[in-house]
């Protein structure tokens, strides 16, 4: 049995850290893991085998990381999101991510409109979601929430 990290979780760990305001889909972690195998403007779909592997890793990172959370997507299906729960931007990305009305890089041929990740980030700056992650908004004080327990823990 093999002690420490492997590639896939040292890989997840990395983009975690560098993207701290960010959320990402199994998809969106697939294509920053093999950039050569799915590059985003192609589309490919993602063999199951990637997906699963990323899968059990960031599950496996999400139970040695309390800060990295994972949250199950409205829509039918319901993708996995994960994302840093310590992080109010993260947060508020995974919960438009997950929103089944905001059809987040949505492939279905019957829309007109599909939502990618420059799309979420300029919704965000709207007064409704500005509101939610404002000094008093739903969605900061859940971050706070989750800081303040997890201090009391240490």
């Amino acid at each position: 049995m093999r002690k420490g990290l492997g590639r896939i979780q040292r890989a997840l760990l990395a983009i975690f850290d560098s993207e701290r305001d960010n959320a990402f889909t199994i998809g969106d972690l697939c294509e920053r893991i093999w950039p050569d195998l799915y590059p985003e403007s192609k589309g490919n779909q993602i063999e199951r085998k990637h997906r699963r592997t990323v899968i059990r890793a960031a599950r496996d990172i999400a139970t040695q990381r309390p800060e990295i959370q994972c949250l199950r997507g409205e829509r039918v299906g319901g993708a996995l999101v994960f994302f840093r729960q310590d992080e109010v931007m993260s947060y508020a990305m995974a919960r438009l991510k997950a929103d089944r009305f905001l059809r987040y890089r949505s492939k279905d041929p019957r829309l007109h409109w599909s939502n990618g990740e420059s799309d979420l980030r300029r919704l965000l700056d709207e007064e409704s979601y500005r509101k939610l992650i404002g000094p008093c908004g739903a969605w900061r004080r859940q971050v706070e929430i989750f800081v303040d327990n997890k201090g009391r823990r240490e």
